[in-house]
Order: structure tokens, then C-alpha cells, then sequence
């Protein structure tokens, strides 16, 4: 076995065994040297043994420990309180708690809403397609909504603007296409104003038409 005669010497030879090679050939063989002496990497030294700290606490404190780990792992996990629903007026499935969520503003709005809510939304048994006037007026006064001074005048009126159609039955009414889409998707709005349906806008156009048809005739004569 060769003799160094002090560390240097050793580098030395190192450093001149290694220098012909490239540099990922040089840290390659410089891993298997390492490998061969079980020499540990710098850095990788195991850390020495912490000494049990439970063992030398009280057990009086220890159990505060715990109680306060597990206090703290409960206030993680709890989930948010969900804030309650708003509370709707009159009993559920009544029409006065249905005129409280449709929000209707005006008395052609709360008469189809009445016809839709005899048709849809009542309980079965009082389930119905049409309406009338007396419909109406109690429908209007359960929901505290007040009397109507002519609920087939109403009626009439939500007819005309194309959400009613006549019923089977002499002076009743039931709700169509357009009075279903005005209660069951636009309602609640902000205002209170009803737009005339197509038929409304068509019926006026036609009353154009003739008016100036009779323009044109009178200036003939």
C-alpha cells in the first residue's frame, strides 16, 4: 500500500488521477469513490436523536396540550353556518304566500298570477284551469291585496294585453303560453308596467292599417 506523506500529497494524486477526464465523468467517479470508501455526503449526516419531550413534561400539562389540539382541529373543519332562508308570508302552497314570492305590481300582473297559481301551484285538490271574477276578489283578499271595483273587468283587461284566454265556462278564464312565461320566469321584477304580448302589438297594427285605409278613401271622395 503507498505511503502519503500528508493529506496534500493524497489530494494531489487525486486531483491529477482525475484531471483527463471530463467534468460529469470526473463527478462519476468521484460518487463511486465515495461509494466505495462508505463515505457519508455532506449535508446527509443523521441529525442525533431528540430526547422524548413528553416523557419529561407533567401530565397535567400534557393533557392541556391535547385538549387544545383538538379544540383547534374543531374550529377547522366547521363548516360555515348557512344564513336562513327569508321567511315567506301566509302558509305554504297559500296564494297569499305565492302573491308574496311573485311579487306581482299591478292588477293584470295579480290576475294572472292568480289564474297560474289555480292551475299549477294550489294544492291538488283545489287545483283548476280557469278562474272568475269571484276567484279573483277572494284570491285578492286573502292575500291582503284589497277588493277589486270590477274583477271581470280585470280579467277582461288581462285578456285583452294576450296573457288569458277565454274558458270553457261562461265568464271564466284560464292562463296561456305567454301569461305562464310572464309568472313563471319574469316575475318578481323591478317595475311594475306591463308589455303587451304579441297579439296586443299585433291588434294594433292592424287598427294603423285601417286608419289609414280610411284616410286614403276620405281623400278619394
Amino acid at each position: 500500500m503507498v505511503q502519503h506523506a500528508d493529506e496534500f500529497d493524497a489530494l494531489r494524486m487525486l486531483v491529477d488521477a482525475l484531471r483527463p477526464f471530463e467534468k460529469d465523468v470526473r463527478g462519476r467517479l468521484l460518487r463511486w469513490a465515495e461509494e466505495s470508501l462508505a463515505l457519508a455526503k455532506p449535508g446527509k449526516a443523521a441529525a442525533p436523536a431528540a430526547a422524548p419531550a413528553a416523557a419529561a413534561e407533567p401530565k397535567a400539562v400534557r393533557r392541556r396540550g391535547r385538549r387544545k389540539r383538538r379544540a383547534k382541529g374543531k374550529k377547522a373543519v366547521t363548516a360555515p353556518v348557512a344564513a336562513p332562508a327569508p321567511v315567506v308570508a301566509g302558509a305554504a302552497g297559500s296564494v297569499q304566500a305565492f302573491m308574496a314570492q311573485k311579487k306581482p305590481r299591478s292588477d293584470v300582473q295579480f290576475a294572472a298570477a292568480v289564474a297560474y297559481y289555480f292551475r299549477h301551484a294550489a294544492p291538488a285538490g283545489q287545483r283548476k284551469d280557469g278562474i272568475n271574477g269571484d276567484d279573483l276578489q277572494k284570491a285578492a283578499l286573502q292575500s291582503g291585496r284589497g277588493k277589486f271595483q270590477n274583477a271581470n273587468q280585470t280579467l277582461n283587461n288581462t285578456r285583452r294585453l294576450g296573457y288569458l284566454d277565454k274558458g270553457k265556462e261562461r265568464g271564466s278564464f284560464c292562463i296561456n303560453s305567454a301569461g305562464e312565461k310572464l309568472i313563471g320566469t319574469v316575475l318578481p321584477q323591478a317595475g311594475g308596467k306591463v308589455r303587451a304580448t304579441g297579439a296586443k302589438r299585433k291588434a294594433r297594427a292592424r287598427r294603423a292599417v285601417r286608419k289609414v285605409a280610411r284616410k286614403v278613401a276620405a281623400k278619394k271622395k
